[in-house]
């Protein structure tokens, strides 16, 4: 696999959003 330039600022602000409407792991 190839190495991915690093990331934009757009790309990480998309993630960080994405990441919160999608919790990694479930409620406990």
């Amino acid at each position: 696999m190839i190495h991915s330039p690093p990331l934009s600022p757009l790309e990480i602000l998309y993630l960080f959003l994405y990441g919160l409407k999608t919790p990694r792991k479930p409620r406990s």
